[in-house]
């Protein structure tokens, strides 16, 4: 690996440990100030503001990337960054009515913040990463992002003291989104010469437009979105078929187990752009990243998984502590729970090397039968009355599903070329 690659893997890294880490610290001070009732309120606007931020990429940022990695003329990447913008207006539009209106439902607190969280989605839908990714200049990314998610955080701390300033919390965690967005693009202005930059677009004839960018989108949107649902539908139905107290078991071993997932997330955004240019240039040469990258990700994935099961007793008395639930059950869920990490990790990897081999069409037929394994499995679950053992299991079949298949293809495309 490439020095450059390297450093924008460690950017990104270092950003999303960050990311995690931080929020996860917070937790505690917040539930003790806001009270768990304020705290539930804000998660519940989380949740939607979290699902809507997917809508607002579309996976356009995945295929912007893709299309400024291998581009040579240096004046694209600020024309489809540009693009880009266009596009995202128009999700943007649908993504604050959709926020607005679940507010509207709820009304009071709900309202409000979910009002303040429009401020994210703002921020999030403007957002020149995937220029910063394309080109593999991340090392400046990353350093606004450490300052300013350290600096919310320490005001957090600092001004919100009773369940009275929810509002500041919201907006506090919001404007981290917008703040970041204007200092990139700031630094952007200040590295181009804009006006020469302009003149060229009038002279050249560029043809990424916002419909091309949307097309190319929609494959990875589509599997993000429906993938998406699992969590969701597998949360709502141990409410349904069990006690609140195993639904919050659940939630916390499922979180820490998608925190350690979002640290592949950086390093496949640094490895992706990388790829796609390699295999623009040489086929064979991908093709031998692409296998050494995968097994990176597999003996990480594995390892880590490895890990958590060594510290299961520390991990599960530290964040689940005391609980009615036996013993048994959160063992079960904690060892199903954690193989989702490996598929999950596995499946970001391969998808995004279905899309530079232009393999993606057949993604979404993947998740839709995972979705309806998912869905038959719970109606069994739920007609025999079967225990929550049985519900973990189905945590991470769709994902090993989705894995089984998105293989195959990814060893296929190889054969063929």
């Amino acid at each position: 690996m490439n020095n450059k690659l390297l450093s924008n893997i460690f950017s990104l890294t270092f950003v999303k440990f960050f990311d995690v880490f931080i929020p996860i610290l917070l937790i505690p001070f917040l539930i003790r100030v806001l009270g768990s009732d304020g705290y539930g309120v804000f998660a519940t606007c989380l949740v939607s503001l979290n699902f809507l931020l997917t809508l607002t990429d579309f996976g356009v940022n995945v295929h912007a990337t893709k299309l400024i990695a291998t581009t040579r003329n240096k004046y694209k990447p600020l024309f489809i960054l540009r693009n880009v913008i266009y596009t995202k207006c128009f999700l943007l539009a649908i993504a604050i009515a959709i926020i607005f209106f679940i507010g509207l439902y709820y009304s009071g607190q709900y309202l409000i913040i979910c009002m303040i969280m429009s401020i994210a989605l703002i921020g999030d839908a403007f957002s020149p990463l995937c220029y910063y990714q394309g080109l593999q200049k991340l090392r400046f990314y990353a350093i606004i992002s450490l300052v300013w998610r350290t600096l919310s955080a320490i005001l957090v701390v600092l001004l919100v003291k009773d369940k009275n300033d929810i509002f500041v919390y919201a907006l506090l965690h919001s404007a981290t989104y917008f703040v970041i967005s204007l200092n990139l693009y700031v630094h952007i202005i200040k590295q181009n010469n804009l006006l020469k930059i302009k003149k060229q677009f009038q002279k050249l004839n560029f043809k990424t437009n916002s419909k091309s960018i949307l097309i190319g989108g929609w494959q990875i949107y589509s599997y993000r979105c429906m993938s998406g649902l699992f969590l969701p539908i597998l949360t709502n139905f141990i409410a349904i078929t069990n006690t609140s107290d195993m639904v919050a078991v659940f939630n916390v071993i499922q979180r820490l187990f998608s925190a350690a997932y979002r640290f592949f997330e950086p390093i496949n955004s640094a490895i992706y752009p990388y790829l796609s240019k390699s295999y623009k240039e040489s086929f064979s040469f991908f093709r031998a990243k692409s296998i050494k990258f995968l097994f990176l990700f597999l003996g990480i994935s594995l390892g880590g998984y490895a890990v958590s099961l060594i510290i299961k007793p520390y991990v599960i008395d530290f964040f689940v502590g005391s609980t009615p639930i036996k013993d048994k059950d959160i063992d079960y869920m904690y060892i199903f729970i954690g193989l989702s990490l490996v598929f999950n990790a596995m499946n970001l990897y391969i998808t995004h090397n279905m899309i530079i081999l232009n393999q993606t069409r057949f993604i979404k037929y993947f998740v839709s039968i995972s979705l309806i394994v998912l869905l038959l499995g719970l109606s069994i679950i739920y007609y025999l009355s079967l225990s929550i053992v049985y519900i973990s299991i189905m945590s991470f079949l769709p994902s090993m599903i989705i894995f089984s298949f998105a293989f195959f293809l990814y060893i296929k495309a190889f054969k063929l070329n």
